[in-house]
C-alpha cells in the first residue's frame, strides 16, 4: 500500500522533489510505525 501511494505522488514531481519525498517517506513511515506500537502498548 505504501509503495502504491509513493509511486502515484512521484509521477508528478521533478528530480529534486523525488529525492526529498524518498528521504522523508522513510522517516514518516518509521514514526508512524512507532506511534502505532506505542498506542497499542499504552491501552
Amino acid at each position: 500500500m505504501k509503495d502504491v501511494v509513493l509511486n502515484e505522488v512521484k509521477k508528478e514531481l521533478n528530480l529534486k522533489e523525488r529525492i526529498v519525498v524518498r528521504i522523508f517517506s522513510k522517516t514518516f513511515y518509521k514514526i508512524y510505525k512507532i506511534g502505532i506500537t506505542y498506542g497499542f502498548n499504552n491501552k
